[in-house]
Protein backbone atom coordinates (compact mmCIF):
# COMPACT_ATOMS: atom_id res chain seq x y z
CA UNK A 1 0.00 0.00 0.00
CA UNK A 2 2.87 2.38 0.85
CA UNK A 3 4.41 1.87 -2.60
CA UNK A 4 1.09 2.64 -4.28
CA UNK A 5 0.73 5.90 -2.36
CA UNK A 6 4.26 6.93 -3.25
CA UNK A 7 3.53 6.23 -6.92
CA UNK A 8 0.43 8.45 -6.71
CA UNK A 9 2.42 11.31 -5.25
CA UNK A 10 5.06 11.01 -7.94
CA UNK A 11 2.39 10.91 -10.61
CA UNK A 12 0.87 14.13 -9.28
CA UNK A 13 4.30 15.76 -9.30
CA UNK A 14 4.61 15.04 -13.03
CA UNK A 15 1.25 16.38 -14.22
CA UNK A 16 -1.47 18.81 -13.18
CA UNK A 17 -4.59 18.88 -15.33
CA UNK A 18 -2.60 17.19 -18.10
CA UNK A 19 0.25 19.71 -17.98
CA UNK A 20 3.81 18.39 -17.74
CA UNK A 21 5.54 19.89 -14.69
CA UNK A 22 9.13 19.20 -15.67
CA UNK A 23 10.01 22.89 -16.04
CA UNK A 24 7.85 24.16 -13.18
CA UNK A 25 9.14 25.60 -9.92
CA UNK A 26 6.66 24.28 -7.36
CA UNK A 27 5.94 25.97 -4.02
CA UNK A 28 2.96 25.93 -1.66
CA UNK A 29 0.70 28.12 0.41
CA UNK A 30 -1.74 27.25 3.17
CA UNK A 31 -4.81 29.13 1.94
CA UNK A 32 -6.62 30.38 -1.13
CA UNK A 33 -6.15 34.08 -1.91
CA UNK A 34 -8.92 36.38 -0.79
CA UNK A 35 -8.28 38.81 -3.66
CA UNK A 36 -5.96 39.30 -6.63
CA UNK A 37 -5.94 43.05 -5.98
CA UNK A 38 -2.56 43.69 -4.34
CA UNK A 39 -3.58 47.15 -3.08
CA UNK A 40 -6.43 45.94 -0.88
CA UNK A 41 -4.80 42.62 0.07
CA UNK A 42 -4.15 42.46 3.82
CA UNK A 43 -3.24 38.80 4.19
CA UNK A 44 -0.27 36.76 2.99
CA UNK A 45 -2.47 34.29 1.13
CA UNK A 46 -3.33 37.10 -1.32
CA UNK A 47 0.00 38.91 -1.48
CA UNK A 48 1.82 35.62 -2.02
CA UNK A 49 -0.50 34.76 -4.89
CA UNK A 50 0.12 38.00 -6.83
CA UNK A 51 3.52 39.16 -5.58
CA UNK A 52 5.47 37.85 -8.59
CA UNK A 53 3.12 39.64 -11.01
CA UNK A 54 4.28 43.12 -10.04
CA UNK A 55 7.51 45.06 -9.78
CA UNK A 56 8.65 48.08 -7.76
CA UNK A 57 10.83 51.09 -8.47
CA UNK A 58 13.60 49.54 -6.37
CA UNK A 59 14.66 46.09 -5.20
CA UNK A 60 16.16 45.04 -1.87
CA UNK A 61 19.46 43.21 -1.62
CA UNK A 62 18.66 40.61 1.03
CA UNK A 63 22.31 40.25 2.01
CA UNK A 64 23.30 43.90 2.42
CA UNK A 65 19.71 45.22 2.90
CA UNK A 66 20.67 48.05 0.52
CA UNK A 67 18.38 49.26 -2.28
CA UNK A 68 19.16 48.37 -5.88
CA UNK A 69 17.60 49.41 -9.21
CA UNK A 70 14.21 47.96 -10.10
CA UNK A 71 11.90 49.66 -12.58
CA UNK A 72 13.93 52.76 -11.78
CA UNK A 73 17.51 52.70 -13.01
CA UNK A 74 18.56 55.53 -10.66
CA UNK A 75 17.40 58.05 -8.08
CA UNK A 76 18.74 61.12 -6.25
CA UNK A 77 17.40 63.56 -3.69
CA UNK A 78 17.70 67.19 -2.62
CA UNK A 79 19.92 68.30 0.25
CA UNK A 80 16.94 68.89 2.54
CA UNK A 81 15.59 65.39 1.78
CA UNK A 82 12.22 66.69 0.57
CA UNK A 83 12.52 66.10 -3.19
CA UNK A 84 13.36 62.72 -4.70
CA UNK A 85 13.95 62.24 -8.41
CA UNK A 86 13.58 58.80 -10.05
CA UNK A 87 14.51 57.85 -13.58
CA UNK A 88 12.84 54.76 -15.05
CA UNK A 89 14.59 52.23 -17.24
CA UNK A 90 14.18 52.67 -20.95
CA UNK A 91 11.66 50.51 -22.81
CA UNK A 92 9.67 49.18 -19.84
CA UNK A 93 6.56 47.20 -20.80
CA UNK A 94 3.56 45.73 -19.03
CA UNK A 95 2.88 42.04 -19.54
CA UNK A 96 0.30 42.94 -22.23
CA UNK A 97 2.96 44.85 -24.19
CA UNK A 98 1.78 48.37 -23.30
CA UNK A 99 4.47 50.91 -22.23
CA UNK A 100 5.10 51.36 -18.52
CA UNK A 101 5.79 55.02 -17.77
CA UNK A 102 6.09 57.57 -14.98
CA UNK A 103 2.36 58.20 -15.36
CA UNK A 104 1.71 54.66 -14.05
CA UNK A 105 3.80 55.45 -10.96
CA UNK A 106 1.84 58.64 -10.29
CA UNK A 107 -1.43 56.78 -10.84
CA UNK A 108 -0.41 54.16 -8.28
CA UNK A 109 0.45 56.73 -5.62
CA UNK A 110 -2.73 58.77 -6.24
CA UNK A 111 -4.85 55.61 -6.07
CA UNK A 112 -3.46 54.56 -2.70
CA UNK A 113 -4.28 57.93 -1.16
CA UNK A 114 -7.85 57.83 -2.46
CA UNK A 115 -10.43 58.12 0.35
CA UNK A 116 -12.60 55.65 -1.59
CA UNK A 117 -10.06 52.84 -1.22
CA UNK A 118 -9.36 50.99 2.01
CA UNK A 119 -5.72 49.90 2.07
CA UNK A 120 -3.12 49.54 4.80
CA UNK A 121 -0.58 51.03 2.36
CA UNK A 122 -2.10 54.43 3.09
CA UNK A 123 -0.74 54.24 6.65
CA UNK A 124 2.78 53.49 5.42
CA UNK A 125 2.77 56.37 2.92
CA UNK A 126 1.25 59.00 5.25
CA UNK A 127 3.83 61.52 6.47
CA UNK A 128 2.79 63.75 9.36
CA UNK A 129 -0.81 63.25 8.32
CA UNK A 130 -0.05 64.35 4.76
CA UNK A 131 0.45 62.58 1.46
CA UNK A 132 3.46 62.48 -0.87
CA UNK A 133 2.97 64.56 -4.00
CA UNK A 134 4.13 63.25 -7.37
CA UNK A 135 5.16 65.34 -10.37
CA UNK A 136 5.70 63.67 -13.75
CA UNK A 137 8.54 65.31 -15.67
CA UNK A 138 8.31 63.06 -18.69
CA UNK A 139 7.60 59.39 -19.41
CA UNK A 140 10.81 58.24 -17.73
CA UNK A 141 11.33 60.88 -15.04
CA UNK A 142 9.30 61.88 -12.03
CA UNK A 143 9.73 63.69 -8.75
CA UNK A 144 8.32 62.96 -5.31
CA UNK A 145 7.74 65.95 -3.03
CA UNK A 146 7.58 65.12 0.68
CA UNK A 147 5.88 67.28 3.33
CA UNK A 148 8.86 66.70 5.59
CA UNK A 149 11.89 64.44 5.82
CA UNK A 150 10.87 60.80 5.82
CA UNK A 151 13.52 58.20 6.58
CA UNK A 152 11.50 55.16 5.38
CA UNK A 153 10.74 56.80 2.02
CA UNK A 154 12.73 54.34 -0.09
CA UNK A 155 11.31 51.34 1.77
CA UNK A 156 7.77 52.67 1.49
CA UNK A 157 7.63 54.10 -2.02
CA UNK A 158 10.57 52.33 -3.61
CA UNK A 159 9.21 48.89 -2.73
CA UNK A 160 5.60 49.66 -3.73
CA UNK A 161 4.08 47.50 -6.47
CA UNK A 162 3.43 49.75 -9.49
CA UNK A 163 0.03 49.34 -11.17
CA UNK A 164 -1.09 49.69 -14.82
CA UNK A 165 -3.15 52.87 -15.25
CA UNK A 166 -4.44 51.77 -18.67
CA UNK A 167 -6.19 48.81 -16.99
CA UNK A 168 -7.18 50.22 -13.61
CA UNK A 169 -7.99 53.87 -14.30
CA UNK A 170 -11.58 53.18 -15.39
CA UNK A 171 -12.62 51.01 -12.39
CA UNK A 172 -10.86 53.52 -10.14
CA UNK A 173 -12.81 56.45 -11.57
CA UNK A 174 -16.04 54.46 -11.39
CA UNK A 175 -15.34 53.66 -7.72
CA UNK A 176 -15.21 49.95 -8.48
CA UNK A 177 -11.52 49.44 -7.81
CA UNK A 178 -11.76 47.43 -4.58
CA UNK A 179 -13.96 44.83 -6.28
CA UNK A 180 -11.73 44.74 -9.37
CA UNK A 181 -9.27 41.88 -9.83
CA UNK A 182 -11.14 39.67 -7.37
CA UNK A 183 -10.66 35.92 -7.23
CA UNK A 184 -13.28 35.41 -9.95
CA UNK A 185 -11.26 37.51 -12.37
CA UNK A 186 -9.81 35.53 -15.30
CA UNK A 187 -6.13 35.27 -14.33
CA UNK A 188 -4.92 36.24 -17.81
CA UNK A 189 -6.55 39.66 -17.43
CA UNK A 190 -4.32 40.60 -14.47
CA UNK A 191 -1.62 42.78 -16.00
CA UNK A 192 1.70 43.40 -14.24
CA UNK A 193 5.39 44.02 -14.82
CA UNK A 194 6.85 41.25 -12.66
CA UNK A 195 8.74 38.14 -13.74
CA UNK A 196 5.57 36.05 -14.08
CA UNK A 197 1.96 36.34 -15.18
CA UNK A 198 -0.91 34.30 -13.76
CA UNK A 199 -2.58 31.96 -16.25
CA UNK A 200 -4.78 29.63 -14.19
CA UNK A 201 -6.38 29.47 -10.76
CA UNK A 202 -8.19 26.40 -9.45
CA UNK A 203 -9.58 27.13 -5.96
CA UNK A 204 -8.23 24.92 -3.17
CA UNK A 205 -5.79 23.32 -5.64
CA UNK A 206 -3.25 25.57 -7.32
CA UNK A 207 -2.29 28.77 -9.13
CA UNK A 208 -0.26 28.43 -12.31
CA UNK A 209 2.12 31.06 -13.68
CA UNK A 210 4.06 31.56 -16.90
CA UNK A 211 7.11 33.66 -17.62
CA UNK A 212 6.38 37.29 -18.49
CA UNK A 213 8.08 37.69 -21.87
CA UNK A 214 8.17 41.47 -21.33
CA UNK A 215 10.04 41.34 -18.03
CA UNK A 216 12.86 43.87 -18.05
CA UNK A 217 15.70 41.88 -16.41
CA UNK A 218 18.24 40.00 -18.53
CA UNK A 219 21.40 38.08 -17.70
CA UNK A 220 24.89 39.00 -18.86
CA UNK A 221 24.33 37.19 -22.18
CA UNK A 222 21.12 39.08 -22.86
CA UNK A 223 18.77 36.19 -22.03
CA UNK A 224 15.54 37.44 -20.53
CA UNK A 225 14.89 36.34 -16.96
CA UNK A 226 13.48 34.44 -15.14
CA UNK A 227 15.27 31.27 -16.16
CA UNK A 228 12.46 28.99 -14.98
CA UNK A 229 9.55 29.51 -17.41
CA UNK A 230 6.71 28.19 -15.22
CA UNK A 231 5.69 28.22 -11.58
CA UNK A 232 3.02 26.36 -9.64
CA UNK A 233 1.70 27.52 -6.27
CA UNK A 234 -0.05 24.59 -4.63
CA UNK A 235 -2.82 25.43 -2.16
CA UNK A 236 -2.44 22.97 0.70
CA UNK A 237 -4.46 23.82 3.79
CA UNK A 238 -2.80 21.26 6.06
CA UNK A 239 0.87 21.62 7.00
CA UNK A 240 1.30 17.84 7.40
CA UNK A 241 0.15 17.40 3.82
CA UNK A 242 2.58 20.10 2.68
CA UNK A 243 5.46 18.10 4.13
CA UNK A 244 4.25 14.90 2.47
CA UNK A 245 4.15 16.70 -0.86
CA UNK A 246 7.68 18.04 -0.36
CA UNK A 247 9.02 14.58 0.45
CA UNK A 248 7.32 13.12 -2.61
CA UNK A 249 8.68 15.75 -4.99
CA UNK A 250 5.51 17.81 -5.54
CA UNK A 251 7.08 20.85 -3.87
CA UNK A 252 10.60 22.13 -4.64
CA UNK A 253 11.07 24.73 -1.88
CA UNK A 254 9.76 24.23 1.64
CA UNK A 255 10.07 25.93 5.02
CA UNK A 256 9.94 22.95 7.41
CA UNK A 257 8.37 22.94 10.82
CA UNK A 258 10.74 22.21 13.64
CA UNK A 259 9.57 18.61 14.17
CA UNK A 260 10.33 17.89 10.50
CA UNK A 261 13.91 19.19 10.59
CA UNK A 262 15.58 16.09 12.13
CA UNK A 263 14.01 13.80 9.51
CA UNK A 264 15.10 16.07 6.67
CA UNK A 265 18.65 16.29 8.02
CA UNK A 266 18.86 12.48 8.31
CA UNK A 267 17.64 11.93 4.77
CA UNK A 268 19.20 14.79 2.78
CA UNK A 269 21.05 12.50 0.39
CA UNK A 270 18.23 9.96 0.12
CA UNK A 271 15.65 12.67 -0.58
CA UNK A 272 17.91 14.63 -2.91
CA UNK A 273 17.51 17.85 -0.94
CA UNK A 274 19.47 20.45 1.01
CA UNK A 275 18.54 22.16 4.27
CA UNK A 276 19.90 25.33 5.86
CA UNK A 277 19.26 27.34 9.01
CA UNK A 278 18.52 30.94 8.04
CA UNK A 279 18.28 32.48 11.51
CA UNK A 280 15.56 33.25 14.04
CA UNK A 281 12.08 34.10 12.79
CA UNK A 282 11.54 37.68 11.66
CA UNK A 283 7.89 37.28 12.57
CA UNK A 284 6.14 36.23 15.75
CA UNK A 285 2.96 34.50 16.85
CA UNK A 286 1.10 36.57 19.43
CA UNK A 287 -2.16 36.63 21.36
CA UNK A 288 -4.22 39.81 20.94
CA UNK A 289 -7.13 41.02 23.05
CA UNK A 290 -10.15 42.61 21.42
CA UNK A 291 -10.36 46.12 22.89
CA UNK A 292 -12.58 47.43 20.10
CA UNK A 293 -15.82 48.95 21.54
CA UNK A 294 -17.62 48.17 18.26
CA UNK A 295 -17.31 44.46 19.05
CA UNK A 296 -19.31 44.81 22.28
CA UNK A 297 -22.01 47.37 21.43
CA UNK A 298 -25.41 45.90 22.34
CA UNK A 299 -23.93 42.46 23.04
CA UNK A 300 -24.80 40.32 26.05
CA UNK A 301 -21.11 39.64 26.72
CA UNK A 302 -20.08 43.32 26.69
CA UNK A 303 -18.60 42.75 30.16
CA UNK A 304 -15.59 41.13 28.45
CA UNK A 305 -14.42 44.57 27.38
CA UNK A 306 -14.03 45.49 31.05
CA UNK A 307 -11.74 42.50 31.58
CA UNK A 308 -9.59 42.97 28.49
CA UNK A 309 -9.27 46.73 29.02
CA UNK A 310 -7.55 46.25 32.37
CA UNK A 311 -3.77 45.99 32.10
CA UNK A 312 -3.58 43.86 35.29
CA UNK A 313 -5.93 41.32 33.75
CA UNK A 314 -3.76 41.11 30.63
CA UNK A 315 -0.62 40.86 32.76
CA UNK A 316 -2.08 37.97 34.75
CA UNK A 317 -2.68 36.10 31.51
CA UNK A 318 0.86 36.90 30.29
CA UNK A 319 2.29 35.50 33.55
CA UNK A 320 0.30 32.27 33.12
CA UNK A 321 1.61 31.33 29.67
CA UNK A 322 4.23 28.58 29.71
CA UNK A 323 6.36 29.60 26.73
CA UNK A 324 8.98 26.92 27.37
CA UNK A 325 6.24 24.30 27.10
CA UNK A 326 5.19 25.87 23.80
CA UNK A 327 8.76 25.66 22.51
CA UNK A 328 8.99 21.99 23.41
CA UNK A 329 5.54 20.95 22.20
CA UNK A 330 4.92 23.26 19.23
CA UNK A 331 8.48 23.94 18.03
CA UNK A 332 10.15 20.65 18.87
CA UNK A 333 12.53 22.43 21.20
CA UNK A 334 13.98 24.56 18.39
CA UNK A 335 13.18 28.16 19.23
CA UNK A 336 13.13 30.80 21.94
CA UNK A 337 10.57 32.83 23.94
CA UNK A 338 9.46 35.98 22.15
CA UNK A 339 9.48 39.12 24.27
CA UNK A 340 8.82 41.78 21.65
CA UNK A 341 6.77 41.88 18.48
CA UNK A 342 10.03 42.89 16.77
CA UNK A 343 12.64 40.27 15.90
CA UNK A 344 16.31 40.13 16.91
CA UNK A 345 16.97 39.90 13.15
CA UNK A 346 16.04 43.59 12.93
CA UNK A 347 19.39 44.30 14.60
CA UNK A 348 19.58 48.00 15.64
CA UNK A 349 15.82 48.33 15.80
CA UNK A 350 15.31 45.46 18.25
CA UNK A 351 14.99 46.28 21.96
CA UNK A 352 17.22 43.68 23.59
CA UNK A 353 16.79 45.19 27.07
CA UNK A 354 13.21 43.97 27.54
CA UNK A 355 12.69 41.31 30.22
CA UNK A 356 9.86 38.83 29.73
CA UNK A 357 7.04 38.48 32.23
CA UNK A 358 7.80 35.82 34.80
CA UNK A 359 5.94 32.56 34.33
CA UNK A 360 4.16 32.47 37.66
CA UNK A 361 0.54 31.18 37.65
CA UNK A 362 0.27 31.53 41.42
CA UNK A 363 1.12 35.22 41.30
CA UNK A 364 -1.32 35.60 38.39
CA UNK A 365 -4.07 34.14 40.59
CA UNK A 366 -3.22 36.64 43.31
CA UNK A 367 -3.45 39.52 40.84
CA UNK A 368 -6.84 38.35 39.60
CA UNK A 369 -8.08 37.86 43.16
CA UNK A 370 -7.04 41.41 44.08
CA UNK A 371 -9.16 42.61 41.14
CA UNK A 372 -12.21 40.77 42.46
CA UNK A 373 -12.00 37.70 40.21
CA UNK A 374 -12.78 34.67 42.37
CA UNK A 375 -14.31 31.21 42.12
CA UNK A 376 -17.41 31.97 44.16
CA UNK A 377 -19.27 28.72 43.45
CA UNK A 378 -16.28 26.37 43.63
CA UNK A 379 -16.76 24.97 40.11
CA UNK A 380 -13.15 25.56 39.10
CA UNK A 381 -13.84 28.72 37.09
CA UNK A 382 -13.45 32.25 38.39
CA UNK A 383 -16.15 34.92 38.12
CA UNK A 384 -15.75 38.69 37.80
CA UNK A 385 -17.07 41.07 40.51
CA UNK A 386 -20.47 41.14 38.71
CA UNK A 387 -20.74 37.34 38.79
CA UNK A 388 -19.90 36.66 35.13
CA UNK A 389 -17.81 33.56 34.55
CA UNK A 390 -14.46 34.47 33.01
CA UNK A 391 -14.82 32.65 29.73
CA UNK A 392 -13.86 33.72 26.21
CA UNK A 393 -13.31 32.36 22.72
CA UNK A 394 -9.87 31.94 21.17
CA UNK A 395 -9.41 31.91 17.39
CA UNK A 396 -6.59 31.03 15.03
CA UNK A 397 -6.40 29.71 11.48
CA UNK A 398 -7.07 25.99 11.17
CA UNK A 399 -4.47 23.79 9.51
CA UNK A 400 -1.51 25.59 11.06
CA UNK A 401 -0.34 22.90 13.46
CA UNK A 402 2.11 25.12 15.34
CA UNK A 403 -0.56 27.72 16.08
CA UNK A 404 -3.07 25.05 17.00
CA UNK A 405 -0.55 23.49 19.39
CA UNK A 406 0.22 26.87 20.98
CA UNK A 407 -3.50 27.51 21.43
CA UNK A 408 -4.06 24.09 23.01
CA UNK A 409 -1.32 24.82 25.56
CA UNK A 410 -2.83 28.27 26.20
CA UNK A 411 -6.22 26.69 26.96
CA UNK A 412 -4.59 24.40 29.55
CA UNK A 413 -2.56 27.27 31.03
CA UNK A 414 -5.70 29.37 31.47
CA UNK A 415 -7.56 26.46 33.04
CA UNK A 416 -4.93 26.37 35.78
CA UNK A 417 -5.84 29.91 36.85
CA UNK A 418 -9.59 29.34 36.54
CA UNK A 419 -10.23 30.91 33.14
CA UNK A 420 -12.27 28.94 30.61
CA UNK A 421 -11.12 29.30 27.00
CA UNK A 422 -13.05 27.92 24.05
CA UNK A 423 -10.56 27.23 21.26
CA UNK A 424 -12.12 27.66 17.80
CA UNK A 425 -9.73 27.17 14.86
CA UNK A 426 -11.29 28.48 11.65
CA UNK A 427 -10.41 28.85 7.96
CA UNK A 428 -7.86 31.61 7.36
CA UNK A 429 -9.96 33.96 5.24
CA UNK A 430 -12.83 33.67 7.72
CA UNK A 431 -10.40 34.65 10.45
CA UNK A 432 -9.25 37.66 8.44
CA UNK A 433 -12.87 38.73 8.05
CA UNK A 434 -13.35 38.58 11.82
CA UNK A 435 -10.21 40.60 12.46
CA UNK A 436 -10.68 43.29 9.81
CA UNK A 437 -14.39 43.47 9.01
CA UNK A 438 -16.94 42.34 11.60
CA UNK A 439 -14.59 42.27 14.66
CA UNK A 440 -16.42 39.25 16.11
CA UNK A 441 -13.65 37.79 18.21
CA UNK A 442 -12.41 37.84 21.82
CA UNK A 443 -8.79 36.70 21.73
CA UNK A 444 -6.80 35.60 18.68
CA UNK A 445 -3.47 33.96 17.99
CA UNK A 446 -2.12 35.50 14.83
CA UNK A 447 1.30 36.40 13.44
CA UNK A 448 3.35 39.31 12.16
CA UNK A 449 5.73 38.52 9.33
CA UNK A 450 8.44 41.01 10.32
CA UNK A 451 10.09 43.65 8.17
CA UNK A 452 13.48 45.16 7.36
CA UNK A 453 11.97 48.63 7.71
CA UNK A 454 10.28 49.17 11.10
CA UNK A 455 8.01 51.91 9.76
CA UNK A 456 6.31 49.27 7.62
CA UNK A 457 4.69 48.16 10.85
CA UNK A 458 2.98 51.56 11.21
CA UNK A 459 -0.37 50.16 10.10
CA UNK A 460 -0.17 47.74 13.05
CA UNK A 461 1.23 50.16 15.62
CA UNK A 462 -0.59 53.41 14.78
CA UNK A 463 -3.95 53.85 16.53
CA UNK A 464 -5.62 54.77 13.23
CA UNK A 465 -4.13 51.77 11.44
CA UNK A 466 -6.33 49.17 9.80
CA UNK A 467 -4.13 46.41 11.23
CA UNK A 468 -4.06 47.88 14.76
CA UNK A 469 -5.79 44.66 15.70
CA UNK A 470 -6.82 45.25 19.29
CA UNK A 471 -8.70 48.47 18.39
CA UNK A 472 -8.30 49.42 14.72
CA UNK A 473 -9.00 52.66 12.83
CA UNK A 474 -9.41 54.91 15.86
CA UNK A 475 -10.38 58.51 15.02
CA UNK A 476 -8.21 59.61 17.92
CA UNK A 477 -6.06 57.50 20.26
CA UNK A 478 -8.16 55.70 22.85
CA UNK A 479 -5.35 55.72 25.41
CA UNK A 480 -2.41 57.94 26.35
CA UNK A 481 0.06 55.19 25.58
CA UNK A 482 -1.35 54.70 22.07
CA UNK A 483 -1.05 58.46 21.53
CA UNK A 484 2.58 58.24 22.64
CA UNK A 485 3.23 55.43 20.16
CA UNK A 486 1.65 57.54 17.40
CA UNK A 487 4.06 60.36 18.25
CA UNK A 488 7.07 58.03 18.33
CA UNK A 489 6.16 56.64 14.92
CA UNK A 490 6.23 60.13 13.43
CA UNK A 491 9.54 61.01 15.10
CA UNK A 492 11.14 57.75 13.99
CA UNK A 493 10.03 58.34 10.44
CA UNK A 494 11.57 61.82 10.33
CA UNK A 495 14.98 60.89 11.75
CA UNK A 496 17.43 60.03 8.94
CA UNK A 497 20.24 58.76 11.18
CA UNK A 498 19.74 55.00 11.56
CA UNK A 499 21.06 54.72 15.12
CA UNK A 500 19.03 57.71 16.30
CA UNK A 501 15.96 56.25 14.59
CA UNK A 502 16.41 53.01 16.47
CA UNK A 503 15.69 54.76 19.79
CA UNK A 504 12.09 55.50 18.79
CA UNK A 505 11.28 51.96 17.69
CA UNK A 506 12.87 50.45 20.78
CA UNK A 507 10.75 52.82 22.86
CA UNK A 508 7.59 51.65 21.06
CA UNK A 509 8.47 48.05 21.89
CA UNK A 510 8.92 49.07 25.52
CA UNK A 511 5.42 50.59 25.64
CA UNK A 512 3.77 47.58 23.96
CA UNK A 513 5.60 45.31 26.41
CA UNK A 514 4.43 47.40 29.36
CA UNK A 515 0.78 47.81 28.32
CA UNK A 516 0.33 44.28 26.90
CA UNK A 517 -2.35 44.71 24.19
CA UNK A 518 -0.64 41.67 22.67
CA UNK A 519 1.37 38.83 24.18
CA UNK A 520 4.23 37.54 21.99
CA UNK A 521 4.59 33.78 22.39
CA UNK A 522 7.56 32.00 20.85
CA UNK A 523 9.90 32.57 17.95
CA UNK A 524 11.26 29.59 16.08
CA UNK A 525 14.53 29.03 14.30
CA UNK A 526 13.93 29.26 10.57
CA UNK A 527 15.14 26.60 8.20
CA UNK A 528 14.63 26.19 4.49
CA UNK A 529 14.83 22.98 2.45
CA UNK A 530 15.05 22.71 -1.31
CA UNK A 531 15.66 20.23 -4.07
CA UNK A 532 19.36 19.91 -4.78
CA UNK A 533 18.84 20.28 -8.52
CA UNK A 534 18.13 24.00 -8.07
CA UNK A 535 20.99 26.26 -9.10
CA UNK A 536 21.53 29.95 -8.25
CA UNK A 537 19.45 29.38 -5.13
CA UNK A 538 20.50 31.82 -2.39
CA UNK A 539 18.05 31.88 0.54
CA UNK A 540 18.28 34.42 3.37
CA UNK A 541 16.20 35.10 6.45
CA UNK A 542 14.46 37.91 4.53
CA UNK A 543 13.83 36.10 1.27
CA UNK A 544 15.46 34.41 -1.70
CA UNK A 545 18.16 36.56 -3.24
CA UNK A 546 17.54 37.26 -6.94
CA UNK A 547 15.06 34.42 -7.35
CA UNK A 548 14.69 35.19 -11.08
CA UNK A 549 18.12 33.58 -11.51
CA UNK A 550 17.08 30.20 -10.09
CA UNK A 551 17.31 27.38 -12.62
CA UNK A 552 17.16 23.59 -12.69
CA UNK A 553 20.44 21.76 -13.06
CA UNK A 554 20.38 19.69 -16.23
Amino acid sequence: MRKVLLFCFLFLSCKVRGIELKDFLKTSTISDPKTFNIVVADETSSTEAVGSLFESLLRRNYYTLDFEPGLAESYDFSEDGLRWHFKLREGLLWSDGKPLTAYDVKFTIDLIYSPDISTSLKDILTIDGKRVEVRVIDERNLEFILPKRFAPFLASVGMLSILPSHILKKPYEEKKFEAFWNINTPPSSIIGSGPYKMVEYVPSQFIRYEKNQNYYLRDEKGERLPYIPNRLLLIVSDTNTQFIKFRSGEIDIYYPRTEEIPEIKRNEDKMGIKIKKLGVSTGVEFFAFNLNPKRYEGKKDSYKLKWFSRRDFRMAIAMSIDKNHMIRAALGGIGEPAISYASPEEKDFYNSSLVDYEFNPQKAKEILSSMGFKDVNNDGWIEDPEGNRVEFDLFTNSGNKERESICTIFVEDMKKIGIKVNFKPIEFNTLVEKLLSNFEWDVVLIGLTGTMEPHNGANFLRSSGKLHLWNPMQKKPATEWEAEIDSLIEKGAEELDRKKRAYYYRKIQEIIHREIPIIPTVRRDIYIAWKENLENFYPTIWGIYKDEWIRFRR
